[in-house]
């Protein structure tokens, strides 16, 4: 009697695992359909943006630089002058939403290129130094492990000048024979490293490494944070097969 209660015991406890790791994958690979749909999204609007709205306000600024010419000192050229200064801000700024959505430098020139521009522009908004001089052309990398790498990028830069009230950040992107890495260092005041063991718990950055977490989770990559009052280090490793 004692056997025939374990193996229904052990029959039930297989079959509630089973069904948990069933749960587990299709949440899994919903995530992933987010994800990917969340990219193809960002990339027709950011070349929406770029085509269509870019150069209507492109032409607007001609059309308003026309116009101040023909005005003949009748009192125009100050407002017209201020109305181009409108457009050449908002024009600006249709390029930094368009960047921040997609890059068409990633999709044009590679992930080092993508990087290093980011970097000059984020270095002139916050004032923060980034090393760059480590971030190597990648020869072997699918597009869309690429956008991952590029997005955990941007989220680490984010979180050191949001978070960590850091002064200097180091970016790595080496390729060796079987994988890539990039790691991303800054010399801020850190934050609570058990989120690399637990990324359900909330705190400073939470939900942005649970993003990270997710897209490397889809190429078969490993994702690592150190931090302490000292700084913070993320580093991810991915197989040049995981696509």
């Amino acid at each position: 009697m004692t056997i025939v209660i374990i193996g229904v015991i052990y029959s039930s406890v297989s079959r509630i695992r089973k069904q948990q790791n069933e749960k587990i994958k299709l949440l899994s690979n919903l995530s992933n359909e987010i994800i990917n749909a969340q990219e193809i999204e960002r990339k027709r609007l950011s070349r929406d943006l770029h085509d269509e709205v870019g150069q209507i306000l492109t032409a607007l600024s001609l059309s308003l630089e026309l116009m101040k010419k023909n005005s003949n000192g009748n009192g125009m050229a100050e407002g017209l002058d201020e109305c181009k200064s409108l457009v050449k801000q908002t024009i600006t700024e249709v390029r930094r939403v368009t960047q921040d959505l997609r890059p068409i430098m990633l999709d044009d020139f590679g992930l080092k290129t993508a990087i290093i521009d980011h970097a000059k522009r984020f270095e002139r908004r916050t004032d923060i130094e980034i090393n760059c001089e480590n971030v190597n052309d990648i020869t072997s990398i699918h597009p869309d492990a690429q956008t991952a790498l590029y997005r955990i990028f941007i989220e680490s830069l984010n979180n050191a000048y949001k978070h960590a009230n850091s002064h200097f950040i180091k970016v790595t992107l080496e390729e060796s024979e079987a994988k890539i890495k990039l790691a991303i260092h800054d010399d801020g005041i850190g934050f609570d490293s058990g989120l690399d063991k637990n990324y359900t718990k909330a705190g400073k950055g939470g939900l942005g490494i649970l993003g990270m977490q997710e897209r490397i989770k889809m190429f078969k990559g490993d994702f690592h944070i150190v931090s302490s009052s000292e700084g913070t280090s993320i580093m991810v490793e991915l197989p040049k097969t995981g696509d």
